[in-house]
């Protein structure tokens, strides 16, 4: 969480210079439900916060690009469960904590939705699993980089206001198969994640524009 306060003291400090220019400062905050296949899960039970703040710059009359640094929680969960007859507790979770780098072009399909699209840099600050023994510490580790693309949803709720819904899907595993074994393109374990964010943009004006008035 000291990573979501440095990038929000970050962003405050780039909203003077964002709003001197053509860019829009952003500000980023939701949820996400992530999974990591090869775990014997399924469903995207880990709930996790993705925030943080990016700017955009707008291409063409119905385009733009952004850039965003978030932060994003990812892993896996399996709720505590107790068998009837033998009364032992089955318990996972893999807590992954990621300083997510995605790069976009957003496109408006019409006056207030809008398509997302574009390739994510996940770089690993943290990670913690356990299960109902406590904490695994001789498991396999993770790789220091997570390489996702990603698609979104959004809706327009005010001009400056959008609501998405998006999905990761990594294209690089975050570590290797317990067996460590691979077969073509599944190389080790692989997160995916769907999010729902709020997205607030604090409008750029052309300097140009302004030196014209």
């Amino acid at each position: 969480m000291r990573l979501v306060f440095l990038l929000t003291i970050l962003g405050c400090v780039m909203v003077e210079n964002c709003a001197a220019q053509s860019f829009n400062f952003e500000l980023h905050g939701g949820i996400a439900g992530t999974q990591i296949s090869g775990d014997l899960l399924g469903g995207f039970d880990k709930p996790g916060v993705v925030a943080g703040a990016g700017v955009s710059r707008s291409v063409g009359p119905k385009g733009q690009l952004g850039f965003r640094m978030l932060f994003f929680q990812k892993g896996s969960q399996k709720r505590a469960e107790t068998d009837s007859i033998t009364m032992e507790v089955d318990y996972y979770l893999l807590r992954l904590n990621y300083l997510e780098i995605p790069l976009s072009y957003r496109y408006s399909l019409r006056e207030k939705f809008l398509f997302e699209a574009g390739p994510s840099l996940g770089i690993l600050l943290s990670s913690y699993e356990a299960d109902e023994n406590g904490e695994l510490l001789f498991e396999r580790p993770f790789y220091k980089y997570d390489f996702s693309l990603m698609g979104s949803l959004g809706y327009k709720i005010r001009p400056t206001l959008l609501f998405q819904f998006s999905y990761f899907q990594g294209v690089v595993p975050v570590r290797p198969h317990l067996s460590g074994s691979t077969f073509r393109l599944n190389r080790g374990q692989y997160s995916s994640s769907i999010v729902f964010t709020f997205v607030y943009q604090f409008k750029g004006s052309n300097r140009s524009n302004k030196s014209g008035n």
